[in-house]
């Protein structure tokens, strides 16, 4: 029975439908209780009508429903309706492996990391009891956003006998007689092909023929025939393993033989073994090797490209393989800007660290050896003890014993600190006449697997040999309690990750400068980690410093091949800024809000893209849901997203909302002048002087001098004077500029850019313009971006004070080096508006390093243009 959209189903709406097939039909629905969209499977007649085979689902769909691991398709609810049998999943977009096989190669990086997600999955059902028996690539499904999902656990499989004329189709099968063949012809294992008992060793081996398939192109036994590709399944070896046209790395091809061997007790005995061996494997061919432990020249070993799971991402680098957190944030289908959902946000904000230690497993076979467990557990305790010592960019990190796995602290009642837990856990077993230590980072909560780091030889009583991989293991609990494993292709030892964690508490705390030159440190002391690379190239083109961010992206792009999507996407959105072209990057920093929602960088980069392109509708969507008052250990990142906000909201005339954002920011950083400074903008804005005098007054008061009303005196003029109030903005400067004279002769406050220069300006006191305009000149080096401010002021002044031709040489000059905006204004001030128009277009059309952000309607220095009709277009919104 074909379903029709507005069809019901108890509380299931149909919309539409996804597919059919043997299995039953699939359709998009909605559920009405929980208000979201699912997928339902109509399961086919002969299943409904055969009650033991209707009871075998319902048992298998309960035992699936109780996975409830990221790799696994989530079964959400079964039930009846008008005599229809149906099941009602997650609903996933993207595409399954087959279709992904069909469009394009997969890579071996691709292909292992496929294969770790799929066991993952697998070991998980495994070890509630539950056996797939049919792993193939049409049950594998990947994603829009990455993650890898085992589709079909037993669920109302295609229920045919054998035919001959594909052998790709499922095979009738009966679970609980014996003689009956069960699976999918080309990967059923040997005793699933002579229709033995299977168990989860038959899952390896169909796994094994997926794998071999991914890297070669072609299946591993397929014969004419069904019942010939039977045959050589039982009989004979595949061909051997080539990736690529050439012969697979020996221990790649030496993971696929073993899963594919005809005896089950010579595969890999479990799933979770088949992903060890998979995340540890070292190739020595090519961009994928890694030297052990210890060399000062190690290659690393990368993630595959970013179309790779987000659910189980994985990377070896240096010392480690690391595999991704579940995804908790879907993909907008649209490419819509995200709506993210604020309680989700919330969730992922975790305020304490909790990380088990757990003594490595003595796997020896000497009892007297156990010593030895303990002593590394002592080792790995000392190392991660310190890890927040002195820093204040990581919450509370505790360590506790290995039992204390997964518990937290005792709290008061009422207490809704969110608190994260991690187990680190591992074994040791001889090797080269030492014993070797093999260790897991994963999530105690979920029992994910977040890092396996490549094994540390030492011998024994000799445990300081393995010092390096206790560094590497602690940086990856820094950089998870940071930010999360899953945004970072590689983790550093936790000597840099401290240097880099201290570089942003300098930047964002005051020391902008000591926190520069730290971070250019790191970049040399270990140029493999990506995150600040990204970070600085970020910076870099906010400060319209273009030619340094494309050398940083260039570095960027040597590691294309290994980044996580999170990398992917940053780097795509900032490449596109950077060309001049940052519309190009909007859906690439969307989707990275959506997958890193608690990264305020990303938020910062996404609402300034928006801003440059005029979007400031989504400059304020950018930070809706973000919760940057937590970012109150960092002024600096608190002050950038209120200024960026607080100048969307004056763009769109939402100056009501700017006000009360103002306040908030002043609350939360009592005495600071940047919030006294965006709430006279505001009242400004409002026309309300009398509280610009009580503000005034307030900000005089403030206990050491720390407000300076020089600069809320000169905000409150500007946003006087784009209002039309142009007496009382005359006023306000002129005050402002006695005021700045006053605190630079105390030595309160250094000559700016846009602090004595706009208080003349909005004063129109233009002699004190131009002259300032070159004392700043001579501060400042030729071609800086601070000395070119300087002489667009200098040409504007001299518009003013009939020196016509010498702003015209200054007008000349900027244009002959590309500087159309500045020439533009330039122009403007002569009263020529149409070139001046011509030149501001041209500075956005032409030169994409300039943006519609630098054209605020109450920018004073474009006085000249307010009005005319093109300008007033010009800067309209663009949302």
């Amino acid at each position: 029975m074909t379903l029709t959209p507005g069809q019901r189903l108890g509380r299931y709406e149909i919309l539409g439908p996804l597919g059919a097939g043997g299995m039953g039909e699939v359709y998009r629905a909605h559920d009405f209780e929980l208000e979201r969209e699912v997928a339902v499977k109509v399961l086919p007649e002969a299943v409904s009508r055969d009650r033991s085979r209707l009871e075998r689902f319902r048992r298998e769909a309960r035992a699936v429903a109780r996975l409830a691991h990221p790799n696994v398709l989530e079964i959400w609810d079964f039930g009846e309706s008008e005599g229809l049998v149906y099941a009602v999943t997650e609903l996933l977009e993207g595409e399954s492996l087959r279709s992904r096989l069909e469009r394009r190669p997969v890579g071996w990086l691709e292909a292992r990391t496929i294969a770790v997600a799929v066991a993952e999955g697998l070991a998980a059902a495994h070890e509630k009891g539950v056996i797939h028996r049919d792993i193939k690539p049409e049950n594998i499904f990947i994603t829009a956003d990455g993650r890898v999902k085992v589709l079909d656990f037993g669920l109302a499989r295609t229920l045919e006998p054998l035919s001959t004329q594909a052998d790709t189709k499922s095979l009738e099968m009966n679970l609980t007689r014996e003689g009956t063949v069960l699976g999918t012809v080309g990967y059923m294992s040997p005793e699933q092909a002579v229709g033995g008992p299977s168990d989860q060793r038959g899952d390896v081996f169909s796994l094994g023929c997926v794998l071999y398939e991914m890297l070669s192109g072609r299946r591993p036994f397929q014969g004419p025939s069904s019942s010939e590709t039977i045959m050589a399944i039982v009989r004979d070896d595949p061909p051997a393993l080539t990736v690529a046209g050439e012969p697979a790395a020996p221990e790649l091809a030496s993971i696929v033989s073993r899963c594919l061997e005809k005896r089950p007790e010579s595969r890999f005995q479990s799933a979770a073994d088949l992903a060890f061996a998979l995340t540890a494997i070292v190739s020595e061919s090519g961009a994928s090797t890694v030297s052990r432990l210890g060399s000062r020249t190690r290659a690393r070993r990368w993630l595959a490209p970013a179309v790779v799971a987000v659910a189980v991402v994985l990377v070896v680098a240096g010392a480690f393989v690391l595999q991704g957190l579940k995804e908790k944030y879907r993909a907008s289908p649209t490419g819509e800007p995200a709506t993210l959902d604020p309680a989700n946000q919330e969730t992922t904000w975790i305020d304490r660290w909790e990380i088990a230690v757990k003594p490595p497993e003595n796997r020896t076979g000497d009892s007297a050896r156990d010593v030895v467990g303990r002593e590394l557990a002592d080792r790995m305790t000392d190392s991660l003890s310190g890890i927040n010592q002195g820093l204040q960019s990581l919450p509370p990190i505790r360590v506790v014993s290995g039992e204390a796995a997964g518990e937290t602290s005792e709290r008061a009642a009422g207490d809704t600190t969110k608190v994260g837990s991690l187990a680190v856990t591992g074994s040791y077993r001889e090797r080269d006449r030492g014993l070797e230590l093999s260790l897991k980072l994963g999530d105690a909560d979920t029992g994910q697997v977040l890092a396996v780091f490549e094994p540390c030889r030492f011998y024994e009583g000799e445990p300081a040999a393995c010092e390096e991989l206790f560094d590497r293991l602690a940086g990856a609990v820094a950089f998870h309690a940071y930010s999360d494993l899953a945004n970072t292709s590689y983790i550093p030892t936790m000597s840099v990750m401290r240097q880099f964690l201290i570089s942003v508490e300098e930047v964002f705390g005051g020391q902008a400068e000591a926190g520069r030159a730290r971070r250019r440190q790191v970049l040399e002391t270990d140029p493999e980690f990506l995150f600040p690379v990204l970070f600085a190239s970020a910076a870099r083109l906010t400060s319209a410093r273009r030619e340094e961010a494309l050398v940083l992206l260039e570095r960027i792009r040597t590691h294309e091949q290994q980044m996580v999507p999170y990398e992917r996407l940053f780097s795509e959105a900032l490449e596109a800024w950077a060309s001049g072209s940052p519309a190009g990057g909007l859906p690439a920093v969307r989707r990275l809000a959506e997958i890193a929602p608690r990264d305020v960088y990303v938020r910062l980069t996404w609402a300034e893209i928006a801003a440059r392109l005029g979007l400031h509708r989504e400059v304020i969507r950018a930070f809706g849901d973000f919760n940057y008052w937590s970012l109150g250990r960092y002024p600096g990142m608190q002050r950038m997203v209120t200024t960026r906000l607080t100048r969307s909201y004056m763009e769109l005339g939402r100056f009501e909302e700017g006000l009360a954002l103002a306040r908030k920011l002043r609350r939360e950083q009592p005495g600071a002048t940047s919030g006294f400074v965006r709430e006279a903008g505001f009242l400004g804005a409002l026309d309300r002087t009398d509280d610009i005098e009580e503000l005034v007054q307030e900000c005089a008061t403030v206990p050491g001098g720390g407000c300076h009303t020089s600069l809320v005196l000169k905000e409150a003029a500007w946003s006087l004077a784009a209002q039309g109030h142009a007496e009382a903005a005359r006023a306000y400067g002129q005050r402002a500029a006695e005021a700045f004279a006053d605190e630079m002769a105390a030595g309160v406050i250094t000559p700016g850019l846009t602090g004595p220069l706009g208080a003349y300006r909005a004063a129109e006191m233009w002699p004190e313009y131009s002259a300032f305009a070159l004392r700043l000149m001579d501060l400042y080096e030729p071609g800086s971006a601070e000395y070119d401010y300087a002489l667009v002021c200098r040409g504007m002044a001299a518009a003013h004070l009939n020196e016509n031709e010498e702003a015209e040489r200054i007008l000349a000059d900027f244009e002959t080096r590309g500087q159309f905006a500045y020439a533009g204004y330039i122009a403007a001030h002569l009263g020529q508006l149409e070139r001046a128009m011509e030149l501001l277009r041209r500075s956005v059309v032409d030169q994409g390093g300039s943006s519609f952000a630098q054209f605020p309607r109450w920018d004073l220095d474009l006085q000249p243009l307010w009005g005319y009709p093109p300008f007033e277009e010009f800067i309209q919104p663009r949302d």
